[in-house]
Order: C-alpha cells, then sequence, then structure tokens
C-alpha cells in the first residue's frame, strides 16, 4: 500500500493542467461526503466494503491539511471523512443505519 505522502510527491511531476483536474475532483468527491444520502448511496452499493475504495479514503484525509482545507465549502465533509476510517461507522452504515455524527 501507497503511503498518500509517497503518491502526493509522485503527483508533482505530473503535468499542471492534470494537476489541477486531480485537485478538482477529489475536491468534489471529498465535498459530496458532506451529503449523507450519498454517503449511503456509496454503502449501499459495497463501496465501503471494497479495500482498494477504504484505501482511497484514507488516501483523502491529505484535505484535513489547512492549506487544502481552506478551499473546502463544505467543512463537515472532513468530519464524515473522519468517521468513515472508523470500522464501527462503516458497519452501521452498511446494516442501513445512519449512525449519529
Amino acid at each position: 500500500m501507497m503511503d498518500y505522502k509517497i503518491q502526493l510527491s509522485t503527483a508533482q511531476l505530473k503535468p499542471p493542467e492534470e494537476q489541477r483536474r486531480r485537485f478538482e475532483i477529489e475536491c468534489e468527491f471529498v465535498q459530496a461526503l458532506a451529503n449523507p444520502h450519498y454517503v449511503n448511496f456509496l454503502a449501499q452499493r459495497g463501496f465501503l466494503k471494497e479495500q482498494h475504495f477504504i484505501n482511497y479514503l484514507k488516501y483523502l484525509l491529505y484535505w484535513k491539511q489547512p492549506e487544502y482545507a481552506r478551499t473546502l465549502k463544505y467543512l463537515q465533509c472532513l468530519h464524515i471523512l473522519e468517521c468513515l476510517q472508523a470500522t464501527i461507522f462503516v458497519k452501521h452504515y452498511r446494516q442501513g443505519r445512519m449512525p449519529s455524527l
């Protein structure tokens, strides 16, 4: 498993347009996590069970760093992203129960 810091350093080698596009895509996805219906959709479709998706959520924790977090419009998405790291939180979503935040 690749550490997100390593991924970030290799991302710096890509052309600026590609870096900007990746930034925008990841920003949009992280902010979508602020919508509990979307998180429920991900759980119902089994994404929260897939190891590669769990690894992606861990990678996205870099958005908690101030230089990235300041670009977010829906800051509650960071709390949801953090909660998705907890097994019990994900287990509740998988069972169709909305966990308390």
